[in-house]
Parts: C-alpha cells; sequence; structure tokens
C-alpha cells in the first residue's frame, strides 16, 4: 500500500519539499588570500558587501534557482538540473557554494577541491587558463586516483555532463565573488570618500563577470604532438628512450630529482640550511611531490595525460610546466613519459631503488 502511494505521488508530480537555504553563504578570506599580504579576515564594509550580494543574485540566482544571467535557456536547464545532482552526490565533500568546506570535508587528505578560483589542476588547456567541459566530464567520469574524489561513472553521460555545468557555475560565481571582494579591499574609510568609490565599484561589477565568463568560453586544448609508436613497438628502441629518460630524471637540464627524488619516492632533495618554500598549493593546502614508484596518477592513466603534466605542469601546485622555453623537447618529455610509467614496475632504473622480483610464469620485468 505505501508503496502504491509512492508511485501515485510519483505520477502526480508530488515529490518531497527540499530544504534548499535562502541565498549561497558570503566567501571569507583572509587579506593575504586576497593577495594583501596580511593574515587577518577581511570584511567588506556593509554597503559594498550588499553591492557584492545584490549583483550575485541578480547574475546567478539563488541555491534553489541557479541560473546565469544571459546564459541560453539550455545551459541554465542543465545548471539547474546539475545542482540537484550535486546537492547528492558533491555537497557533502565540496560544500553549498563549493568552496571544499562541505561537512565530510575535514575527513579527507587531500581536501576537496575549492572551485571558487577556477582553478584546476587536472586539465588539458594552455596555462592558467580555465579547464574544458571534456577534463571536467573526466575527472568526474573517473574520479581523482589516490585522494577522495570517487568515480560517477555510474551516472548516465548527460547528468555527468549536467554536473559538470553545475561545477562550472560555481566556479564562474565564487571567482565573480572573489574578485569583487579584492576590489573591496581598496575601499577608503572615510564615508565621504566611499560615494566615488561606490560609483566605480559597480561599473568594476559589470566587466568582472563577463572577463571571467569569456575565459572559460576562450579556453583552447593544448594539441598532445603524437608519440612514435616505432619506439614503443620496438623494445631496444623502447628500452634506449625510457634509459634517456633516466638521464632527464637525474640530469640538470629536467633536474626532476630536485623534488621528486633519486629513488622516485617524492622525498625532495633540500640542501642544508634551506628552507621549502614551495610545498603549499594556492588554496593552502601542504601537498608534496608525487611517489612516482607507486603507479598512481591523479591526473589521469592515459599516456597523454602525463605527456600533458610534464608539458604543461600541474597549475597551483610547484610542478613546472617543461614545455616552456628553454624547456624540453617534444621527444625528451616522450621519454621521461616512457620512463615514469615503466618506473612502478622497474624501481632499479634509478639509482635508490631496488629491483622487483621476478614475477611468475616467465614475465620478465621488461616485459610488465
Amino acid at each position: 500500500m505505501y508503496a502504491l502511494l509512492l508511485l501515485v505521488g510519483f505520477v502526480a508530480g508530488c515529490t518531497p519539499a527540499e530544504d534548499w537555504p535562502p541565498a549561497f553563504p558570503h566567501s571569507v578570506y583572509t587579506f593575504k588570500q586576497l593577495g594583501q599580504g596580511e593574515e587577518k579576515p577581511f570584511e567588506p564594509q556593509p554597503a559594498l558587501q550588499a553591492k557584492i550580494d545584490e549583483f550575485l543574485v541578480a547574475q546567478f540566482g539563488t541555491p534553489a534557482e541557479p541560473k546565469i544571467k544571459g546564459a541560453p535557456d539550455e545551459r541554465n536547464q542543465a545548471i539547474h538540473k546539475g545542482s540537484r545532482l550535486y546537492r547528492t552526490n558533491c555537497m557533502y565533500c565540496h560544500g553549498p557554494a563549493g568552496a571544499g568546506n562541505g561537512a565530510s570535508a575535514g575527513a579527507y587528505v587531500p581536501p576537496p577541491r575549492d572551485y571558487r578560483r577556477g582553478m584546476f589542476k587536472w586539465k588539458s588547456s594552455l596555462g592558467p587558463q580555465p579547464p574544458l567541459r571534456e577534463d571536467l566530464l573526466r575527472t568526474v567520469t573517473n574520479g581523482v586516483p589516490g585522494t577522495s574524489m570517487p568515480a560517477f561513472g555510474r551516472l548516465g553521460l548527460e547528468q555527468r555532463e549536467q554536473l559538470v555545468e553545475y561545477v562550472i557555475y560555481l566556479s564562474e560565481r565564487g571567482e565573480t565573488e572573489m574578485r569583487l571582494l579584492q576590489k573591496a579591499t581598496g575601499a577608503p574609510q572615510e564615508t565621504g570618500d566611499l560615494k566615488d568609490f561606490l560609483e566605480e565599484f559597480g561599473e568594476d561589477i559589470k566587466t568582472t563577470f563577463r572577463k571571467i565568463d569569456d575565459g572559460w568560453k576562450s579556453a583552447k586544448a593544448v594539441p598532445v604532438p603524437p608519440r612514435n609508436e616505432s619506439i614503443d613497438a620496438d623494445p631496444k628502441l623502447r628500452e634506449e628512450s625510457i634509459r634517456r629518460g633516466v638521464q632527464l630524471f637525474m640530469g640538470q637540464k629536467a633536474n626532476c630529482v630536485k623534488c621528486h627524488g633519486v629513488d622516485g619516492k617524492g622525498r625532495r632533495q633540500v640542501l642544508p640550511n634551506t628552507a621549502v618554500t614551495d610545498d603549499t598549493d594556492v588554496w593552502g593546502n601542504k601537498v608534496s611531490p608525487r611517489d612516482l614508484t607507486e603507479g598512481v596518477y591523479r591526473g589521469g592513466r592515459r599516456l597523454e595525460d602525463t605527456f600533458l603534466r610534464i608539458h604543461q605542469g600541474i597549475l597551483a601546485s610547484a610542478m613546472p610546466a617543461f614545455g616552456k622555453d628553454p624547456g624540453l623537447t617534444t621527444e625528451e618529455i616522450w621519454d621521461l613519459v616512457r620512463f615514469i610509467r615503466a618506473l612502478p614496475y622497474r624501481p632499479d632504473l634509478l639509482p635508490g631503488g631496488k629491483a622487483l622480483p621476478e614475477p611468475p610464469h616467465g614475465i620478465s620485468a621488461a616485459q610488465r
């Protein structure tokens, strides 16, 4: 009988009431996080906060009715549906406004991503550009190995695409808010001087979102040059490529050992009396160089993903981009890719690594 009542309610279009908050929570930053260099909380003057709130609601709607003013209806429909999926699957880690501060976020290391800066690590776009939708879809589908981010491949493609639209929505909204707060740090304290600043601030509001939105629209993928498949098909040529990768890893040109260590386990080579200054990301989280012997690749398992991590670096972290001049050639990066992907099975390629025991059934370490 109960099941029948549920079915009748569903057919009739009745759904349980959802407890949506009336507004997104304010983003709270320190002066340092906003580029002012002081580690103390920043609170905008009430008149400025009111202007920011008014614009954000007009441009982005509310948690119950999210939208982007001026966006096509199809996109806003996807954002609306994505918000429901996000609330069910993502909010408890990433938080209601995408700040990475959900109810369960404190249990995870590394913490869930804070979308509000518009920065994402695992992407194929150039330099500081936002990721492509395809990049975010891959992350949603496959998760991020070695972290608490699960794979949502169980959801249909359309649902995953709707989640991506909502993540982009939260990122655009959050970055717009952050940029306006940055401008608000320059407000005069005298009431008489604030009037002129408010007029100028009103003009800034109109252009800030457009610049951020244009950045998402103009992002382009970095083409990955095809690797020489004849090298991979010939064991001798492949081994020569791997050995060249070892030399690059150990040598001064790439100097990967500086961060990843002589055994590839992510132990930095720190000189005496030298402080490590690049062990935090832009979100303030402690980060360690990847242990390359584990064979866990957060940015994706495709060879092209490894190429991009070396070529482009990892935005918001200390991993540099070796595709910049003077950097590495395409062939040298592919040599490094072959070495890195072989290392988990052949740790003795590096001086600090020990050879793994031979597996059964006559499979050699070189064949693994």
